[in-house]
């Protein structure tokens, strides 16, 4: 699964390379006080999903701190751009450190099972009031009232079944049949009675993101220097959203960005225009809280990534110091140099560089151990490392 992951990591990159150095040429274009405002946006995005788990476990009667909700929100949006179905089975992920914190497995899956199902539910209550409109106003809606249909189905069924479950209906026994131990889980459900109140709180901070994400639009046709109107905004938005919804693989890859371009360009936005706008909102909606996603793995005490780049890093830098000293400098800069530096302590420095190459070398081996006076030690090597080359050869 892992191999896998990686291989459609690396295929949704290369499909994305496009995107991303446009994105860059983009943001250069772009006016900077709407682009810092669609970012403020983003991160007030990622409070409020962390908000949703937050009050999804206080629904099942288990506490969790927003910094902790947000960090399970990144690392699972991170996930389920290489998860098939991402937005649904990245919730079976990353419950360890929940874990250590006493919160059972079966509540951590029915709070991250809410969570789920209230993000679908918020979609299809914006949803169907926006479509409702643009169907009056002539637009041609057949295709996403299919869409909302579907979901509003899938909904009802998964409640059933969830229900059926919890109640011990037919479901219940065909689970128990194949192990028994499916028993422990509903009796510790049903004694964990929902808090609706929660459930409110959480459906109302999914609406919020919904909105969060109809601003973004809105946002990002103003720092493209457009006109933008709020119903322009909200179609674009629920229409490629419902495309990412009921799309099984890599966050919708394609279908977002064509369905948002066809519907801007229904209202009279130029090709072009609707391009940059779909991507500046790529940017505030997926790209940032992607990044931010990879900075929350990065953030956990003890993480092994954290533990082996330094260490590698050291290693690397030890190992071009001894190629450095192997290979001979540059003779224009050799003869700079001599202007200003006796030839002996160029020399001296060439020594120094390799004795300090073979240093290095040792000293990533103690890194990995994580010693903390081979950090220190890693510091000084490298600032040592840095004056020997530039005084050996300006190099």
């Amino acid at each position: 699964l892992a191999i896998l992951f990686l291989l459609l990591a690396a295929y949704f990159f290369k499909q994305q390379r496009a995107e991303i150095v446009e994105a860059g040429n983009i943001l250069t274009r772009a006016q900077s006080a709407f682009v810092a405002l669609g970012l403020g946006l983003t991160v007030l995005y990622i409070v409020l999903q962390g908000l949703m788990y937050v009050y999804a476990f206080q629904a099942v009667h288990t506490h969790v701190s927003l910094r902790s909700a947000c960090k399970l929100f990144l690392k699972r949006n991170l996930i389920s751009v290489f998860l098939p179905g991402g937005g649904i089975t990245s919730l079976a992920f990353f419950t360890e450190e929940l874990e250590n914190k006493g919160i059972t497995k079966t509540k951590i899956a029915y709070a991250s099972y809410i969570v789920g199902i209230i993000g679908f539910v918020s979609l299809i209550l914006i949803a169907i009031p926006v479509i409702a409109f643009l169907s009056m106003d002539g637009q041609r809606m057949g295709n996403n009232w299919w869409a909302i249909g579907g979901l509003t189905l899938a909904i009802l069924c998964i409640y059933y079944l969830s229900h059926s479950f919890i109640h011990k209906g037919w479901v219940y026994r065909k689970l128990y049949r194949i192990n028994p131990q499916f028993e422990a889980i509903a009796l510790e459900l049903k004694a964990s009675k929902v808090r609706s109140v929660k459930i409110i709180f959480c459906l109302l901070s999914s609406l919020a993101v919904e909105v969060v994400g109809i601003g973004h639009i809105y946002i990002a046709m103003l720092a493209l220097g457009l006109s933008p109107q709020m119903d322009m905004a909200m179609a674009s938005y629920i229409i490629a959203t419902l495309f990412y919804a009921i799309s099984p693989f890599l966050r919708g890859l394609g279908a977002v960005e064509v369905s948002m371009v066809v519907v801007l360009q229904s209202y009279g936005v130029s090709q072009v225009d609707a391009l940059s706008v779909t991507l500046l909102y790529r940017i505030f909606e997926f790209w940032a809280p992607l990044v931010a996603g990879i900075a929350a793995f990065f953030s956990a005490r003890g993480n092994i990534i954290l533990r082996l780049f330094p260490a590698i890093l050291l290693a690397s830098l030890g190992v071009i110091n001894l190629i450095s000293v192997l290979t001979p400098p540059l003779l224009d800069r050799i003869h700079f140099l001599k202007q200003y530096l006796p030839l002996d302590f160029i020399h001296f420095s060439n020594l120094a560089v390799l004795v300090l190459g073979v240093m290095l070398l040792a000293c990533s081996a103690f890194l990995l151990k994580g010693l903390k006076n081979a950090w220190r030690i890693a510091l000084l090597l490298s600032l040592a490392s840095l004056f020997g080359h530039l005084v050996k050869g300006v190099d």
